[in-house]
C-alpha cells in the first residue's frame, strides 16, 4: 500500500537537516510563546492595572481579532510579491521583530491620562502588535514550499 503523501522532491536531494529542522520550529516556539504570553495576561492588565473596563477591554480583543481576519491575507499578498535579494519571506524575518518587539511591550504599558484616552491606547498598541505578529507568523508558514519540495519534510516541520 503506498503513502497517502508522495515524496515530490527530486530524486538524489538530501531532506533536511536537523539543524534546519530545529531552527524552523524555534521560530514557531518562539513567537507562539510571546504570544501565548500577551494573550494570557492581557485581559488582565487591561482591567486590573490600567483599569479599563472589562466591556470595554473584551471589544478591543474583539476588533483586534477581526483586523488579524483582514490582515492576514494582505500580508499574504504582500509577502508573496516581496522582491528582494533576501528573498520573500527573510526580509520579514529581519524587519518585523523589532516593531513587533516594540507594540509588545507598549501593550503592557498604562500611560497616566484618561480613561478614554487609555481605551483608545490600549485598541491602537495592541492592534498593532496583533498585525505585527501575523506579519511574523505568515512567512513563517510561507517558507515552507520554499525550504523544501517534499510533502513529507513539511509535514515533519508541522508537526
Amino acid at each position: 500500500m503506498s503513502s497517502v503523501i508522495e515524496d515530490t522532491q527530486p530524486s538524489g536531494s538530501a531532506s533536511l537537516s536537523l539543524l534546519q529542522r530545529i531552527s524552523y520550529g524555534s521560530l514557531d516556539v518562539a513567537g507562539n510563546l510571546l504570544y501565548c504570553f500577551g494573550s494570557t495576561y492581557i485581559l488582565y492588565f487591561y482591567t486590573d492595572v490600567a483599569g479599563i473596563s472589562l466591556a470595554v477591554a473584551g471589544v478591543i480583543l474583539l476588533l483586534a481579532r477581526i483586523i488579524d481576519g483582514i490582515d492576514a491575507p494582505i500580508w499574504g499578498i504582500i509577502i508573496d510579491k516581496t522582491r528582494s535579494r533576501y528573498g520573500k519571506c527573510r526580509p520579514w524575518f529581519l524587519w518585523l521583530p523589532l516593531p513587533f518587539a516594540v507594540f509588545s511591550a507598549l501593550s503592557f504599558w498604562s500611560p497616566d491620562i484618561s480613561m478614554t484616552g487609555k481605551a483608545i491606547y490600549a485598541a491602537i498598541s495592541y492592534m498593532i502588535a496583533s498585525i505585527l505578529f501575523t506579519g511574523l507568523n505568515t512567512p513563517l508558514s510561507a517558507i515552507l514550499p520554499l525550504m523544501t519540495l517534499s510533502p513529507k519534510e513539511r509535514l515533519v516541520l508541522n508537526s
